[in-house]
């Protein structure tokens, strides 16, 4: 179920093993609800500004999960 968005994360900063100069990496877990609501790339711009380090967002949410798959 899950699968593509594991493929999807190891190919993206958040999912890069852990090395000096890494940004912060923040993972969006949950339903159809924080897929649909949650903009990762927007968030991790948003808290790079902010904080004033580099943040990598990546939202690993599933649409269509039910209590099942979410649990």
């Amino acid at each position: 179920l899950y699968h593509d968005k594991l493929a999807l994360l190891r190919a993206h900063p958040c999912g890069a093993p852990e090395e000096a100069g890494r940004p912060f990496s923040l993972l969006f877990l949950g339903s159809s609800r924080t897929y649909d609501a949650v903009n990762a790339g927007a968030a991790g711009e948003a808290l790079s500004r902010d904080l004033g380090k580099p943040v990598s967002a990546f939202n690993f949410a599933h649409s269509g999960a039910g209590p099942v798959t979410t649990a």
